[in-house]
């Protein structure tokens, strides 16, 4: 088993380009939470990695404006039936 101290020593380097906006709020989180930017990157991209393939389209803004919430309302009941949970269904929102 390899120990944390040695993942965090084998890390790649990648150039990454965000808009302003995202920049200024990427900072802001990470002032915020007292964590370097590269943690949180990992952090952000180590969790998005482990959701499901629905979840990561609609956090990347991979379906149109016009379904976006419909998407979101299919993926959220999926994981509460996956989970076997009793919470009731979220009902979409109408434009």
């Amino acid at each position: 088993m390899t120990s944390n101290v040695n993942i965090r020593c084998q890390r790649q380097v990648i150039r990454v380009e965000l808009t302003p906006l995202g920049k200024n709020r990427l900072y802001d989180a990470v002032a915020c939470r007292g964590m370097t930017l590269a943690l949180s990157i990992d952090a952000l991209t180590a969790w998005l990695g482990r959701q499901p393939a629905g979840v990561q389209a609609a956090i990347l803004g991979q379906y149109p404006d016009e379904i976006a919430a419909d998407v979101a309302t299919l993926v959220l009941q999926r994981m509460t039936a996956a989970s076997n949970t009793t919470a009731p269904p979220v009902k979409p929102t109408t434009p």
